[in-house]
């Protein structure tokens, strides 16, 4: 065998461990992005289990939840106050789903997941409506986004 096919067939080999090494990388790459996508939908189901078990776990909570179901025009000035905290917390919630979709950290499926929930939210809870509307409004930016068309075309 000359030196110009050993160089042949060293090149052909470099060239498959290259390969070969690029569809390691590309696998590695797709693994940690779906882990990446995994772990930041685990932070928004924990913010979501945070904020249901104020509610499950805190009557005064509860209560007020009731209200804002119910007769959300009776809210009392302590409650409207704390309505409104509980809004900004559910609002940070889905604003979150909103963002982390959009620099695909989140699967469209997940984020459409997100986004029906807005809808089953203000259905059982019109009084939260309101409140995500009022601070919502305050974001111009955030009228651009899709959650804030999902509350806003929300039948009251």
């Amino acid at each position: 065998m000359n030196w110009d096919a050993a160089g042949a067939i060293g090149e052909i080999l470099g060239a498959i461990v290259v390969f070969a090494t690029l569809l390691y990388l590309a696998q590695q790459v797709r693994q940690s992005v779906n882990l990446a996508r995994s772990s930041q939908n685990m932070s928004l189901l924990d913010a979501y289990g945070d904020f249901n078990s104020q509610i499950a776990c805190d009557p005064d909570v509860a209560d007020l939840m009731v209200t804002l179901q119910q007769a959300p025009e009776s809210l009392s000035e302590r409650e409207v106050v704390q309505s409104r905290h509980m809004a900004y917390r559910y609002g940070n919630i889905i604003l979150s789903a909103e963002l982390a979709h959009s620099q695909g950290q989140i699967t469209d499926e997940q984020f459409r997941m997100y986004q029906d929930d807005v809808s089953v939210v203000l259905q059982f809870y019109p009084g939260l409506r309101a409140n995500l509307m009022e601070i919502y409004g305050l974001y111009p930016d955030i009228r651009e986004m899709d959650i804030w068309k999902r509350i806003n075309t929300q039948n009251a």
